[in-house]
């Protein structure tokens, strides 16, 4: 004869119900901060955008009597991924393609011709995005333009519209330029924008939309925080120091080895 226990089978249920929701709620894209195997660091640099509390019951019918059972409850924090910053350069036959609206700032024509800020359109229809092959890099050539993507969850603040960024971009060599930069699309949290570098002579001028780079100088990105002067997030650039140049004594004009 076998003997059925309703207790063991109620607490065998709650177990597996147990179970079943901390598997479901861990599953997809969200994340327990609380889970063990987390980076402490990454967890923290993370913004918690909702914190979730639920608990599981189960239901069943034993001998012909109802029986149910809830599970421990479990609560964590949903949280965005943290922002990134990714640097390209232009190539002909690049692995990647980026659609991106071009950056506002208060910048020199390629013609060379002065003009003031544009008033930033970024959900006006009828402008027509760039389309531009690239190869992710950390190393830049003078001359080359730096185009950059910012992933950036936290500053998709409307998602029916396309949002912008504030960017600052300093050198090494005294250059600073401020852009505003534009979502690819609504809700896409994807923010994409370029600018064009220069060899040093001329001396850098600041504001001009364009760096003033030498062989061996650095650039840095920064993505302010939406409404802050807070950085959000940032990344580094190098710029390639060329190794068959020539140096010459600024006194003499003769090749330096």
């Amino acid at each position: 004869m076998r003997v059925f226990s309703p207790l063991r089978h109620a607490s065998a249920a709650a177990a597996l119900m147990t179970a079943l929701l901390c598997l479901t709620m861990l599953g997809g894209e969200l994340r327990a901060q609380d889970n063990a195997q987390d980076d402490t660091t990454e967890s923290q640099a993370r913004q918690v955008i909702r914190t979730i509390t639920n608990t599981a019951e189960a239901r069943w019918n034993f001998e012909g009597n109802p029986a149910s059972s809830l599970s421990n409850e479990v609560t964590f924090d949903v949280t965005l991924p943290p922002p990134e910053i990714r640097a390209f350069r232009p190539t002909a036959q690049g692995p990647t393609e980026l659609s991106f609206q071009e950056p506002v700032c208060s910048a020199l024509t390629r013609s060379g011709q002065a003009t003031a800020t544009v008033p930033a359109v970024a959900n006006d229809q009828t402008i027509q995005p760039l389309n531009v092959t690239v190869e992710q890099t950390t190393i830049l050539r003078a001359g080359q333009t730096l185009i950059f993507e910012v992933q950036a969850l936290a500053a998709n603040t409307d998602p029916n519209a396309i949002d912008e960024l504030e960017i600052v971009i300093t050198t090494s060599t005294g250059d600073r330029e401020v852009e505003t930069i534009f979502e690819t699309g609504p809700n896409t949290g994807v923010f994409v924008g370029q600018i064009d570098t220069v060899r040093i002579p001329p001396a850098p001028v600041q504001e001009d939309c364009r760096l003033s780079l030498l062989d061996g100088s650095s650039i840095a990105i920064e993505a302010m925080a939406p409404g802050s002067t807070d950085v959000l997030v940032s990344t580094d650039v190098e710029v390639l120091a060329d190794p068959f140049g020539v140096v010459f004594d600024s006194e003499t004009g003769e090749p330096v080895s």
